[in-house]
């Protein structure tokens, strides 16, 4: 069964316009990460610095919110039927992936991937999937018992995964416009009028400098 809607030139636009997102983004950070690393102290500096550091920052938040764009435009499927086989590719529980084959009512088949581990994917158990199309990725899984009774329902964590990834993004970005407001330099270039300060009390200094400082030349100065 079949829910939502598919785009197949949305989906291919999403993909180029993500792997170009990601080669931007490395480029700008390395270019101005390269400039802040070998520039002298001053404006540049400062200024390639916070760009750098804004652009890794602004990663966290944008990619999350592409990847749900994208599973957004994809068609959601359901299934319910028994586990037929199950191949595990990744055992890591950081990494983990696996591939689920579930035999459906009408004699037809489904495969679905899994990247969270649960004691639920074994050969056997009943279960309803709800799952994305294209990518087969699940979404939400029902466990059923044997004699057909709810067991409990597994979901993937790709959302909690995002939420941490925008919290992060939001953290480093704050941190960043803290540390760069903070900087002295920074502050000058914000404030012109601290420019204009130092600058007349540099006039002022070099005023006091060429006036007589011995009694001879007060005297002669009279």
């Amino acid at each position: 069964m079949q829910i939502g809607g598919y785009t197949a030139f949305v989906l291919s636009a999403f993909q180029d316009l993500y792997w170009s997102y990601i080669c931007l983004t490395a480029l700008v950070v390395v270019v101005f990460g390269y400039v802040a690393a070998t520039a002298s102290a001053g404006r540049r500096k400062g200024r390639a610095s916070l760009i750098a550091a804004l652009t890794f920052s602004s990663f966290f938040l944008i990619s999350p919110a592409l990847w749900t764009f994208y599973e957004s435009r994809l068609p959601v499927f359901e299934a319910d039927g028994m586990i037929a086989a199950v191949q595990v590719r990744d055992h890591s529980s950081r990494h983990y992936s696996a591939q689920l084959w579930i035999k459906t009512g009408d004699a037809g088949e489904v495969s679905v991937h899994v990247s969270d581990r649960s004691s639920a994917w074994h050969v056997g158990q009943r279960l309803k999937v709800r799952y994305y199309g294209d990518t087969g990725e699940l979404i939400r899984a029902n466990l059923i018992s044997s004699d057909g009774h709810p067991q409990g329902t597994v979901r993937n964590s790709f959302g909690f995964t995002r939420a941490v990834s925008v919290l992060l993004g939001v953290a480093l970005m704050w941190i960043v416009l803290k540390r760069y407001r903070r900087d002295p330099e920074a502050l000058m270039e914000d404030r012109p009028e601290l420019s204009n300060v130092s600058v007349a009390v540099d006039q002022d200094s070099l005023l006091h400098l060429s006036e007589p400082t011995t009694p001879s030349e007060m005297t002669g100065s009279r």
